[in-house]
């Protein structure tokens, strides 16, 4: 019996599994939704960018499109949940919708990855966009139920709860587009202006909306915001304008 000559050649060494996680799956995805949009990007971009198999990415995901609703999920559970929470527990209707101005305002604005949660919205399952959309849709009862009140309280001049709602939603959602993120310390004078401007046309001159503490010391991740009641903030504007960003292309 003649025996098989001894190859030269260095035994090959397995390859370690790469050992990953859902939230590095997470974050990556929306890197990478930012820059490329939903469409743009593919399930062998995301792999080829954590140095990953497809097996182990379908592990943790049924598909790209279950990875974009669990960033969703994710993001809004952990944002906007906690906001609705301190709304449904202010006793006041007006401390109820500064708020929804203040924190709102903050978790639309100080984050990049809002224009991925809005935008992207349209390319959810059926199943998952309905789940999302009742979150979304839970501030505008809280908004019309506090409004509903202050005109029960006669603090309010004769408008619709609905339209105002539906007007002050707008003021704060759409600011995503042009908010320069590079600024975090200028989210304190964007809620300062929503204030004035939506207070002055809704309350009765008479009944001052500072009068009502928001109940809680205001967190941003820059740090504390502290009030400034007499600053002029049309001079302030004036030497300090915010920059508007171009419209993102996917």
């Amino acid at each position: 019996m003649t025996s098989r000559p001894r190859s030269n050649s260095p035994a090959k060494k397995r390859k370690e599994p790469v050992r990953t996680s859902k939230e590095e799956i997470q974050e990556k995805a929306m890197e990478l939704f930012l820059k490329k949009g939903y469409h743009g990007m593919s399930t062998t971009d995301l792999c080829e960018a954590l140095g990953i198999s497809k097996p182990t990415l379908y592990w943790y995901f049924k598909d790209k499109e279950d990875i974009l609703f669990s960033v969703h999920k994710d993001r809004l559970e952990s944002r906007i949940q906690p906001i609705l929470a301190r709304m449904e527990e202010a006793d006041d209707p007006l401390a109820r919708l500064r708020i929804f101005v203040h924190e709102y305002t903050k978790a639309v604005c100080l984050y990049p990855d809002t224009k991925v949660l809005i935008n992207e919205t349209a390319y959810l399952a059926p199943e998952h966009l309905t789940w999302v959309h009742k979150l979304w849709t839970k501030p505008l009862d809280l908004l019309r139920q506090a409004l509903r009140d202050l005109k029960k309280d006669g603090k309010v001049k004769d408008t619709s709860e609905t339209f105002a709602a539906f007007s002050l939603i707008g003021m704060v959602m759409w600011t995503f587009n042009w908010f320069d993120h590079s600024r975090p310390e200028s989210i304190e004078e964007l809620t300062d202006t929503i204030e004035r401007i939506f207070f002055s046309g809704l309350l009765k001159s008479d009944i001052s909306w500072r009068s009502y503490d928001l109940g809680y010391q205001e967190q941003t991740p820059t740090g504390p915001q502290k009030e400034t009641p007499g600053e002029d903030v049309e001079a302030r504007s004036a030497a300090k304008p915010l920059k508007t960003r171009r419209k993102r292309k996917d």
